[in-house]
């Protein structure tokens, strides 16, 4: 099944390229890609340049609980970091919160991101129930760039 993976993810990095091909850190050790020692070992079976990780915050704070491991993955990674999903929890399941409404250390996070170089694509992964809250969280998510200076 593992190697299935491997070569699919190979074949489609082939077909698409030079686009880029996304996959993504996830929340439960039953989910291929929720321990960085098996990102770093999907990553190095494809080896293609066009393979790129997607981190969702949420998900890493429920794999790792600890932010010291998420920045060690982002640091490890930081060559093939290509999208950031932003989204918050208690470390506990991917509840997809607003910043602020869980224990996700946002500001440690995105200075380890701004100390890398990261300058692709950040994206608010969270449940709403109206426009408003929409906006709302936006804004939370400003502010947390500016206190960061990535903003």
């Amino acid at each position: 099944n593992y190697e299935k993976l491997i070569d699919k993810v190979k074949k489609l990095c082939d077909y698409a390229y030079p686009a880029n091909i996304m996959i993504e850190n996830m929340p439960l050790d039953i989910e291929y890609g929720a321990c960085e020692e098996e990102l770093f070992d999907i990553f190095n079976k494809v080896d293609k340049p066009n393979l790129k990780l997607i981190y969702d915050t949420g998900h890493g704070h429920v794999a790792y609980k600890n932010t010291v491991l998420e920045n060690k993955l982002l640091n490890d990674f930081k060559d093939k970091l290509y999208h950031f999903h932003i989204n918050d929890n208690n470390s506990l399941s991917d509840q997809h919160q607003r910043c602020g409404a869980g224990n996700v250390e946002f500001e440690k996070v995105l200075k380890d991101l701004k100390k890398n170089g990261y300058n692709q694509v950040f994206s608010l992964e969270i449940l709403f129930n109206t426009v408003d809250d929409l906006r709302d969280y936006a804004k939370d998510f400003i502010e947390i760039l500016k206190n960061v200076e990535l903003l």
